[in-house]
């Protein structure tokens, strides 16, 4: 299995989000954004073609971990080497080529997440993520 076919299999995901553990996850208050915020999270957002694809990783992530998250650490967290203000000014291939950078440099020092059996960059689940709970 590939993770092309672990994206195909996201009707599977989608009803699985209809159990009642899911759904406190996914739709759990979170803090208000600020404009920056969502203003990044509108860029990140628009990256994706397959936007529930992703957002069926991170909610197996979040059903899967311990600790509570929102957006706002997400977003903090993603953006923890570049700032907000930066990222909102970078076009669509240069946030691209960023998180690229962010991915290979996770796997480089050995931030990765497994989920589902796949091994993923702390980068890349932290992005499904926040389109998770967003």
């Amino acid at each position: 299995m590939n993770r092309r076919m672990l994206l195909r299999l996201t009707p599977l995901f989608a009803v699985s989000l209809a159990a009642p553990q899911f759904w406190h996850l996914l739709h759990a208050p979170t803090p208000m954004m600020s404009k920056l915020e969502r203003q990044v999270y509108q860029k990140l957002h628009h990256l994706f073609r397959h936007v529930s694809s992703a957002k069926a990783i991170g909610a197996e992530y979040l059903r899967n971990k311990p600790q509570s998250l929102d957006a706002q650490m997400l977003l903090a967290s993603l953006s923890a080497s570049c700032e907000l203000q930066s990222l909102v000014r970078m076009d669509d291939v240069t946030l691209r080529n960023w998180l690229i950078q962010r991915q290979q440099q996770d796997f480089a020092e050995g931030k990765t997440v497994r989920v589902n059996g796949w091994v993923l960059s702390q980068t890349e689940v932290e992005l499904y993520t926040l389109l998770a709970l967003t």
